[in-house]
């Protein structure tokens, strides 16, 4: 596929017990109409037949670089994946979907006619467990006024802040300028869940340019086996909640390091971002038996207080009542179902 030492596009894909799936992501690779790439597979410790697929498609495939590591999560994997990049662009493909075989052709086209372009964002088709279409998944924007637009990442943001989004994520929704990401030394928060929320909204306002396509190139599947999707245990619900309150943490510090630099519109945002952020965490653990896990990551939110909404507050505030009255008004329901 590669033509020469610098591809135009580098492919990550993380990688951990997909076996079910994997082909059909990597075959989809495989079958892109523009040839002028790289993929890089991270199998992330799997403990199924993932890396042995993934070892026959890279033995056989001298543009396949397939790095083994001990399980470390997508973030690090992801990470892993940005240093081996030789290419001008970076694509993520999480190794349980998969995308159309033109994906990388209109990318490179929308990259030759602005090559000034740091992302392209496009929304996704939604796929079911065994492949079929579920239909198109409208994202966070309104596409119906900006699609086949080019903006800055900063007015982008003020628009979901007047469309009244209340969190944003970006990864695997087009492709980002691999410059982007080195000048601001973009990467994935290590050891949490949830970490394109700080990713996206990273690249987007430091972004010059960003080209939103109306084109649906991806194909999410909804699946319970993926890198970091499905899961209800509580260990797994503890983990996401930690992780968002560690995403606040870190939105808090990132949007004061920028505040000079972005709209009122924008920085509201961040503010509205964390407000979510907050919700999620309380509404997690309020569903959850105490333990110290769960009063050590209420105690690490409590510096973010003040961002709050009222019914938050009171959570965090009164977290045995909060917890009661959930499980309470819970029962009440589906008595009443």
């Amino acid at each position: 596929m590669m033509s020469k030492n610098t591809p135009l596009f580098s492919i990550i894909v993380p990688i951990y017990n997909v076996q079910s799936y994997l082909k059909e992501c990597l075959d989809s690779l495989l079958g892109q109409s523009y040839k002028d790439f790289e993929i890089i597979l991270i199998n992330d410790g799997s403990t199924d037949k993932s890396g042995e697929i993934a070892q026959t498609y890279a033995e056989s495939h001298s543009f396949i670089t397939l790095v083994h590591q001990n399980n470390a999560g997508q973030s690090i994997a992801r990470n892993e994946g940005l240093k081996r990049a030789k290419g001008q662009y970076i694509v993520f493909v999480d190794s349980d979907d998969r995308i159309d075989s033109k994906a990388l052709e209109y990318y490179a086209q929308c990259f030759k006619n602005d090559p000034t372009l740091d992302i392209i964002y496009t929304e996704f088709n939604l796929i079911s467990d065994e492949g079929h279409s579920l239909g198109y998944q409208k994202f966070w924007f309104n596409m119906s006024t900006l699609a086949g637009q080019t903006k800055s990442g900063d007015e982008l943001l003020q628009t979901l802040y007047e469309q009244k989004a209340v969190l944003f994520t970006y990864t695997w929704q087009g492709a980002i300028a691999k410059n982007l990401l080195q000048q601001y030394a973009i990467k994935f928060c290590k050891d949490i869940f949830h970490q394109d929320i700080l990713f996206g909204l990273k690249c987007f306002s430091y972004a010059k340019k960003v080209f939103l396509s109306p084109k649906r190139f991806y194909d999410y599947r909804q699946s319970l086996l993926s890198t970091t999707r499905g899961g209800g245990d509580m260990n797994k619900l503890l983990k996401s909640a930690k992780s968002y309150a560690i995403t606040a943490h870190e939105i808090v510090t990132f949007s004061e390091n920028v505040k000079k630099y972005v709209s009122n519109e924008t920085y509201a945002f961040y503010y509205r971002c964390i407000r979510t952020l907050l919700k999620r965490i309380m509404r997690i653990l309020n569903n959850l038996p105490w333990s110290d896990e769960k009063a050590d990551i209420i105690q690490s939110i409590k510096p973010l207080y003040t961002y709050a909404p009222y019914r938050t507050k009171f959570s965090m505030n009164f977290p045995h009542f909060s917890a009661f009255a959930t499980k309470a008004l819970s029962y009440l329901k589906s008595k009443k179902d």
